[in-house]
């Protein structure tokens, strides 16, 4: 059956994405990855409630890629909060013999990436606006939209809690911490892959030059002081919360596949021009200055949230969890389904 890669986000998925699992369909040891029409339609599942034909044609995709490896941190939904009605919508979508696989970090260091995540999507908020008290979180429960992550309670962020979600309902649930992900040893539980294939992927992932990194000590002071300039002026940045209903348009209309033939060659004028629109748009973006020119053009420091923000028991408790699945033999954890008969290797 299908793997299913649900996140966590901020746990090199990005280069999972770009350099590892694209390479298995290569190896033969799965037959696709993200096929295009499926991700079209989890995106959009993402956004609103699909149509009865939707919701066939989505059962009807998963059916047609059951060997297929799927990733996409959206999916395990970014609000702790959200964590069981996010499951209960992957059982339903991809049947309860997939297997799931969770990818996690070091928990005080995946809570900062998550609120530098946000500030470089344009929600720039204050850590203390950001994270919040379960007491007042269900206060402004109402006003959290699914998929924008707008603040985080994190008094229900708790990963060993999440796994065991996922093993209440699902066959096989592996678990990989984020340093155990260049060893590529997990790939062992996805079938059979030969020592040459491996080192191929294990170079790949781990010399990928990082261009999602997270906004550095400087990009995040930059931003937050900025913000605060455009608040006392009465404006605001404009962020991926900022929700244009025409995106949704985009989401369902089928996506032809490649034809083979190969694409129209522009001249050298026009491939120009369209490489200097194309970084005079990235220019005048913030995100690309600050991941760009502050990121690489002054010395990287390390964002650490004021002292105070996070709650210590939190962390010392997905701590726990964390170091459990470090320590796994095999170099990844691997969950049984929970059915009075806990299994664990």
């Amino acid at each position: 059956m299908a793997i299913v890669h649900i996140g966590l986000g901020k746990t090199a998925t990005t280069a999972l994405q770009k350099r590892v699992f694209p390479e298995l369909v290569k190896f033969g040891l799965i037959s696709a990855y993200n096929p295009k029409n499926l991700m079209r339609l989890l995106y959009l599942k993402r956004l609103t409630e699909l149509t009865q034909d939707q919701k066939a044609e989505l059962a009807k995709l998963v059916k047609a890629n059951k060997d297929a490896v799927v990733s996409f941190e959206g999916l395990v939904d970014w609000n702790p909060v959200n964590w069981k009605q996010a499951r209960d919508e992957n059982l339903e979508t991809f049947g309860k013999d997939a297997t799931i696989l969770l990818t996690i970090r070091e928990p005080r260091g995946y809570l900062t990436s998550v609120y530098q995540q946000v500030v470089a999507e344009g929600h720039v908020v204050e850590p203390k606006n950001f994270f919040v008290s379960s007491e007042l979180a269900s206060l402004a429960a109402s006003a959290n939209r699914r998929g924008m992550l707008e603040y985080f309670d994190q008094e229900q962020f708790d990963m060993a809690k999440l796994a065991d979600l996922y093993r209440e309902k699902f066959s096989r649930v592996i678990v990989v911490a984020m340093p155990q992900l260049g060893s590529m040893k997990f790939l062992d539980a996805f079938g059979a892959i030969d020592d040459a294939s491996r080192a191929i992927v294990q170079k790949n992932f781990n010399t990928l030059e990082p261009n999602n990194r997270s906004f550095s000590r400087l990009a995040m002071s930059l931003t937050l002081r900025r913000e605060r300039l455009l608040n006392s002026l009465g404006i605001r940045s404009q962020s991926t919360h900022d929700f244009d209903i025409r995106a949704l348009e985009n989401f369902t209309k089928p996506i032809a596949e490649a034809s083979g033939k190969p694409a129209t060659k522009r001249s050298a004028l026009k491939r120009l021009k369209r490489k200097a629109w194309v970084w005079s748009k990235r220019l005048r973006r913030w995100r690309y200055l600050m991941q760009v020119v502050v990121n690489r053009g002054f010395v990287y420091k390390k964002y650490e949230l004021p002292s105070g923000i996070l709650n210590e028991s939190v962390i010392t408790k997905n701590l726990k969890f964390y170091n459990e699945v470090l320590a796994a033999k095999d170099g990844y954890l691997v969950l049984g389904r929970l059915n009075g008969r806990n299994r664990k290797s």
